[in-house]
């Protein structure tokens, strides 16, 4: 397992337009509108709001 990290969200980073490429069942992969410095939320709930404080995994 890797280390975890906490982040709080930003409107800056809250939503940003992206392009989907190849999906698999548990993976997909982002061919544009990401930098490798950022991250994605893949299942967020509603609770996932500017400002909340989040877990990298």
């Amino acid at each position: 397992m890797g280390q975890t990290q906490d982040l709080s969200l930003s409107a800056c980073n809250a939503q940003t337009g992206t392009q989907a490429g190849q999906r698999q069942e548990k993976t997909g992969e982002i061919i544009s509108g990401l930098s490798e410095s950022k991250f994605v939320i893949a299942h967020p709930d509603d609770s996932i709001k500017d400002g909340v404080r989040v877990k990298v995994r």
